[in-house]
């Protein structure tokens, strides 16, 4: 076996349409997912405590009532 062999890319894409776009929707839900999560951690740990910290006239300016 030659050394070249095994640093070559063997990715085989589909060709039919309805077979790619389902696996790019699925890598959409995939990254969407990831960032639903990143976005609660953000929100609920991150940002309550810091609202939590904030006086009343800053907190009324940038949280709706």
């Amino acid at each position: 076996m030659h050394s070249l062999a095994l640093f070559s890319p063997n990715v085989h894409v589909p060709s039919d349409f309805n077979t790619n776009f389902l696996m790019f929707t699925r890598w959409i839900h995939f990254l969407a997912g990831i960032t639903w999560i990143g976005l609660l951690y953000f929100f609920n740990l991150v940002n309550v405590p810091f609202q939590k910290e904030l006086d009343a006239a800053t907190k009324g300016k940038s949280c709706p009532p």
